[in-house]
């Protein structure tokens, strides 16, 4: 069955942009649009907001699911924390209007602001763990350069002039200094903040270290970016889309069969696609799939309900970034369609 937006149940449409693309965010009430600093706008069930401002609102926890709510985020559950912040009266230390819902977590300051406004001042925004925001003031603290760019200094990305030194603005990998200057004869690289913001927005899972001399994909140098406050998101890169995805999302056919086994306690422990001859079949992966080069049988089947497209458990391993088989199977997936079908497919 192939999964659309008309046949998915209501509350797993996608976000219609479309239709209300004069709405303000319901949490900044800003109506400005820019995915790469505030993250896309998303609409469910008659709301719309910053998928950033979402992440970033304080006390707000993710407790649905990834597609089929806003990003893990149930629409009930923001309408009652920003009817919650609206009876507290507070006010945005940068532009001074109500309902801010982002926090500096330094105990000793509790700022609070927009996440439009908090990017637009260089706050420090950390796409891990609790989330964390800084204002600008104490997102110094957090990133500390050893040197600061020369008066010249150019974006390493964009090739034009870097401006005014700003701990967040100012983007130098926290991975490779010293390597890049041992290679560059004592060169250092310098990006700005939406460049490379810009940049790993692209990569998704294909994302490596900026600086030529390092290019580096190891968890330390995905950490180092995340703790200066790069978004680095779960998915495909954005230049393979439409490219290699012809021919991504695979259903069930009659020449083969869903073999499922349970433990015990009748728990699900995997889902194996087994054709009639025993050979291996190619998976959602399409023409990228390495699981049918390699002859395998063990996959994961799309989470969401009513869909039969699947992915080799060595292939979601390899493209998602999985340390081990265990991990993979572990991790929920969902196919092309239902992504697209879903608020993830605006990330």
């Amino acid at each position: 069955m192939e999964v659309t937006k008309e046949n998915l149940p209501e509350n797993d449409a996608k976000a219609d942009i479309s239709s209300q693309e004069d709405e303000p965010c319901l949490v900044c009430n800003m109506t400005e649009v820019d995915d790469i600093l505030y993250g896309p706008f998303m609409s469910q069930d008659g709301i719309r907001c910053h998928y950033f401002c979402l992440l970033f609102f304080f006390g707000l926890a993710q407790t649905g699911c990834e597609v089929k709510d806003m990003a893990g985020f149930v629409v009930s559950d923001i309408e009652d924390a920003v009817r919650d912040l609206k009876t507290k009266k507070f006010k945005c230390f940068y532009c001074g209007k109500p309902d801010p819902a982002a926090v500096c977590c330094k105990k000793v300051c509790r700022k609070r602001y927009h996440l439009p406004c908090a990017m637009k001042n260089h706050c420090l925004t950390r796409f891990f763990g609790s989330f964390d925001t800084f204002c600008h003031f104490h997102a110094r603290e957090k990133i500390k350069h050893k040197e600061k760019p020369a008066n010249d200094q150019i974006c390493e990305i964009c090739f034009e002039d870097l401006g005014p030194y700003d701990p967040v603005g100012c983007f130098q990998p926290p991975c490779c200094v010293d390597l890049v200057k041992k290679k560059e004869n004592g060169k250092s690289y310098w990006m700005h903040y939406r460049c490379v913001m810009t940049g790993t927005r692209t990569l998704g899972y294909y994302f490596n270290c900026f600086a030529y001399s390092c290019a580096k994909k190891t968890s330390e140098t995905k950490q180092g970016y995340l703790n200066c406050g790069i978004f680095l998101p779960k998915r495909d890169a954005l230049y393979e889309d439409g490219v290699h995805y012809h021919n991504l999302d695979r259903p069930v056919t009659g020449e083969a069969y869903l073999h499922t086994t349970y433990d015990k306690d009748a728990t699900l422990l995997q889902r194996t696609f087994v054709s009639n001859d025993e050979e291996a079949i190619e998976c959602n992966y399409g023409e990228r799939c390495i699981g049918r080069k390699l002859g395998k049988i063990d996959v994961i089947a799309c989470h969401m309900e009513n869909c039969e497209n699947f992915v080799h458990v060595k292939c979601n391993r390899y493209f998602c970034d999985y340390k081990s088989n265990e991990e993979a199977r572990s991790n929920n997936f969902f196919c092309k369609d239902c992504l697209t079908n879903s608020c993830l497919g605006l990330i």
